[in-house]
Protein backbone atom coordinates (compact mmCIF):
# COMPACT_ATOMS: atom_id res chain seq x y z
CA UNK A 1 0.00 0.00 0.00
CA UNK A 2 1.08 3.71 -0.56
CA UNK A 3 0.82 6.50 1.21
CA UNK A 4 0.55 10.38 1.93
CA UNK A 5 1.73 12.80 4.48
CA UNK A 6 -1.78 14.55 6.30
CA UNK A 7 -1.01 17.87 7.86
CA UNK A 8 -4.56 18.36 10.10
CA UNK A 9 -6.43 21.65 10.08
CA UNK A 10 -5.93 20.58 14.05
CA UNK A 11 -3.25 20.57 16.83
CA UNK A 12 -2.32 17.40 15.74
CA UNK A 13 1.20 16.95 14.42
CA UNK A 14 1.26 15.13 10.78
CA UNK A 15 0.82 11.64 10.19
CA UNK A 16 0.57 9.34 7.35
CA UNK A 17 -2.39 7.92 5.65
CA UNK A 18 -2.61 5.20 3.12
CA UNK A 19 -3.87 6.01 -0.40
CA UNK A 20 -7.23 3.95 -0.77
CA UNK A 21 -7.56 5.43 -4.25
CA UNK A 22 -5.18 4.85 -7.31
CA UNK A 23 -6.32 8.43 -8.47
CA UNK A 24 -3.92 10.55 -6.76
CA UNK A 25 -5.77 13.79 -7.30
CA UNK A 26 -9.43 12.62 -5.99
CA UNK A 27 -7.76 11.20 -2.85
CA UNK A 28 -6.00 14.99 -1.98
CA UNK A 29 -10.06 16.13 -2.73
CA UNK A 30 -11.12 13.54 -0.36
CA UNK A 31 -8.58 14.05 2.57
CA UNK A 32 -8.53 17.54 2.11
CA UNK A 33 -12.45 17.84 1.67
CA UNK A 34 -12.86 19.91 -1.53
CA UNK A 35 -12.98 19.69 -5.34
CA UNK A 36 -10.08 21.75 -6.59
CA UNK A 37 -6.57 21.77 -4.41
CA UNK A 38 -3.72 24.35 -5.27
CA UNK A 39 0.11 23.64 -4.16
CA UNK A 40 1.53 25.54 -1.36
CA UNK A 41 4.53 28.04 -2.05
CA UNK A 42 7.01 27.03 0.33
CA UNK A 43 8.45 29.74 2.27
CA UNK A 44 11.90 27.80 2.58
CA UNK A 45 13.39 25.15 0.64
CA UNK A 46 14.73 23.50 3.62
CA UNK A 47 11.26 23.60 5.33
CA UNK A 48 10.27 20.47 2.77
CA UNK A 49 12.32 18.32 1.74
CA UNK A 50 12.83 18.33 -2.33
CA UNK A 51 11.27 16.03 -4.56
CA UNK A 52 7.63 16.78 -2.41
CA UNK A 53 4.93 19.12 -3.40
CA UNK A 54 2.15 20.10 -0.49
CA UNK A 55 -1.60 20.73 -1.40
CA UNK A 56 -4.36 22.38 0.15
CA UNK A 57 -7.42 23.67 -1.00
CA UNK A 58 -7.46 25.86 -3.54
CA UNK A 59 -11.22 27.89 -2.22
CA UNK A 60 -12.50 28.14 1.50
CA UNK A 61 -14.51 30.85 0.89
CA UNK A 62 -17.59 30.27 2.73
CA UNK A 63 -16.18 27.09 4.33
CA UNK A 64 -15.43 26.45 7.85
CA UNK A 65 -11.84 25.67 8.08
CA UNK A 66 -9.14 25.89 10.87
CA UNK A 67 -5.35 27.23 10.91
CA UNK A 68 -3.10 24.47 9.77
CA UNK A 69 0.18 24.79 11.69
CA UNK A 70 2.15 22.88 9.72
CA UNK A 71 0.42 23.95 6.50
CA UNK A 72 1.18 27.30 7.46
CA UNK A 73 5.09 26.86 8.81
CA UNK A 74 5.65 25.33 5.53
CA UNK A 75 4.49 28.49 3.74
CA UNK A 76 6.22 31.00 6.33
CA UNK A 77 3.14 32.14 8.37
CA UNK A 78 5.55 31.92 11.74
CA UNK A 79 8.07 34.90 9.39
CA UNK A 80 5.32 36.68 7.05
CA UNK A 81 1.85 36.04 9.58
CA UNK A 82 -0.27 34.35 6.77
CA UNK A 83 -2.12 31.54 7.32
CA UNK A 84 -2.61 28.02 5.52
CA UNK A 85 -6.26 26.65 6.95
CA UNK A 86 -7.92 23.45 5.88
CA UNK A 87 -6.03 20.01 5.71
CA UNK A 88 -2.96 19.75 3.74
CA UNK A 89 -1.85 16.48 1.75
CA UNK A 90 1.90 15.81 1.26
CA UNK A 91 2.89 14.18 -1.84
CA UNK A 92 5.62 13.00 -3.64
CA UNK A 93 7.20 14.36 -6.92
CA UNK A 94 7.78 12.01 -9.46
CA UNK A 95 9.12 12.18 -13.18
CA UNK A 96 7.62 10.27 -15.92
CA UNK A 97 9.47 9.20 -19.31
CA UNK A 98 8.90 12.47 -20.94
CA UNK A 99 10.27 14.41 -17.88
CA UNK A 100 6.79 15.38 -16.53
CA UNK A 101 6.45 15.74 -12.94
CA UNK A 102 3.71 13.80 -11.78
CA UNK A 103 2.03 13.57 -7.75
CA UNK A 104 2.25 10.40 -6.51
CA UNK A 105 1.74 7.85 -3.26
CA UNK A 106 5.38 6.77 -1.44
CA UNK A 107 6.08 3.47 0.54
CA UNK A 108 5.17 3.54 4.43
CA UNK A 109 8.64 3.77 5.54
CA UNK A 110 9.25 7.06 3.34
CA UNK A 111 5.83 8.73 3.95
CA UNK A 112 6.79 7.95 7.94
CA UNK A 113 10.24 9.57 7.75
CA UNK A 114 8.94 12.97 5.85
CA UNK A 115 6.06 13.27 8.87
CA UNK A 116 8.62 12.34 11.85
CA UNK A 117 10.76 14.94 9.65
CA UNK A 118 7.65 17.13 9.86
CA UNK A 119 6.65 16.54 13.44
CA UNK A 120 10.67 17.67 15.06
CA UNK A 121 9.87 20.79 17.19
CA UNK A 122 6.35 20.49 16.40
CA UNK A 123 5.32 22.27 19.60
CA UNK A 124 7.96 25.64 19.08
CA UNK A 125 6.56 25.63 15.31
CA UNK A 126 2.97 25.16 16.25
CA UNK A 127 3.65 27.79 19.35
CA UNK A 128 5.58 30.18 16.28
CA UNK A 129 3.17 30.33 13.33
CA UNK A 130 -0.05 30.77 16.10
CA UNK A 131 1.68 33.83 18.05
CA UNK A 132 2.55 35.27 14.40
CA UNK A 133 -0.59 34.70 12.54
CA UNK A 134 -2.64 36.05 15.91
CA UNK A 135 -0.22 39.26 16.15
CA UNK A 136 -0.74 39.90 12.37
CA UNK A 137 -4.37 39.63 12.28
CA UNK A 138 -4.90 41.56 16.09
CA UNK A 139 -8.16 43.76 15.95
CA UNK A 140 -7.53 47.07 17.89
Amino acid sequence: MNYAVLLSQTDDPAKIVPGTNDDVLHECYRLIGCRTVQTIPLYDDSRLPKGYDALCDEDTYGKTVCLNPLGSWLYGADIHGGPIVGNVVILKIVHDEEGDANLAFMPKEEAQALADKLNEDFNRKYDKVLFTVLRRHRVE
